[in-house]
């Protein structure tokens, strides 16, 4: 299997001297590719939006296709998170409202989530960590830097979706992860190298992009847990930062861990709010809304989503 150029160099500083983990990687993606299949309908919007041609109207008409699809895609549409206006009727208005990116953004968004509706314990956890990281994620950029906010919702989503994926195949090491481990920055990773040889951004990151995710999703999820390769390139390394710093938001929003000052103190003094020039000041002056953004995700991806 060829590997997406991030996850190659990645593999390649991890892998054994034969690519015994890059071997056993690949066969982890056909055996979830097997479990997850991507909704042939999403797809199919995919390979329309990727033309230059595309007609709006095709786009709904595939979409209709799948009632629940085009419902949920409806509720994703008339969120805060791609709309402020009145809300649409249907999936014709809503097609012309939110435009080609948008409409990416949210048939991979729904047709993924819809992959894992009964996960609960940790599945749950991690569920709800995506869709928060998403919210939030897309708060800040559209506030900081707007010119990169067309994406940054679904980075945030995708970026622990390897997790889900791991746990639909059966693998148990995030059930014998203590509580700190699952959900520290980056503390996963070590675990998950060591029992699989390879991380869940990696593997993700090689699904959504066999899936054809449009870029950079597959590249910042490959990423998110490299921020020194990721921050080689300005504008990967920003949406990266970003969803790093959503992430340790919606961890300290759902657990308290230490307080707000304290912990926003912290996390502007560290390297991924430096990179993406993420002040203190906004941070905190931004709490609330933040809050209000991870509520209304939780929501949105809920059960009754």
């Amino acid at each position: 299997m060829d590997f997406i150029e991030p996850v190659a160099r990645v593999m390649k500083q991890i892998d054994t001297p034969d690519g015994v983990y890059a071997k056993q990687m690949a066969a982890k993606i056909g055996g979830i590719e097997g479990l997850c299949t991507f909704p042939v309908v999403a797809q199919m919007v995919l390979k329309i939006l990727s033309s230059e041609n595309y007609k709006m109207a095709t786009v709904s008409a595939v979409i209709n296709r799948d009632p629940a699809l085009a419902a949920k895609i409806m509720r994703l549409a008339n969120s805060a998170f791609f709309s402020r206006g009145k809300e649409v009727d249907s999936i014709d208005k809503a097609m012309v409202r939110l435009g080609r990116a948008n409409v990416v953004e949210s048939v991979c968004a729904v047709a993924t989530m819809d992959m894992f509706p009964d996960v609960d314990g940790v599945g749950k956890d991690i569920r709800d960590h995506c869709a928060a990281t998403a919210a939030i994620c897309q708060e800040i950029v559209t506030d900081l830097l707007p010119s990169h906010k067309n994406g940054a919702f679904l980075c945030g989503l995708m970026h622990d979706v390897g997790k889900l994926m791991l746990i639909a195949s059966g693998e148990s090491v995030y059930n014998t992860a203590t509580e700190q481990q699952r959900i520290a920055s980056d503390a996963m990773v070590p675990v998950e190298r060591a029992a699989f040889g390879y991380d869940h951004a990696l593997l993700a990151a090689q699904i959504l992009s066999l899936w054809k995710f449009p870029d950079p999703i597959p590249l910042v999820v490959a990423l998110h847990h490299e921020p020194a390769l990721a921050y080689q390139n300005e504008e990967i390394g920003y949406v990266v930062a970003m969803c790093r710093i959503a992430s340790q938001v919606d961890r300290q929003l759902a657990y308290n861990m230490v307080g707000v000052d304290e912990f926003v103190e912290i996390l502007a003094t560290g390297v991924d709010c430096a990179f993406a020039a993420v002040s203190e000041d906004y941070l905190l002056n931004k709490w609330e809304t933040l809050s209000n953004a991870r509520t209304q995700a939780l929501s949105v991806f809920g059960p009754n989503g």
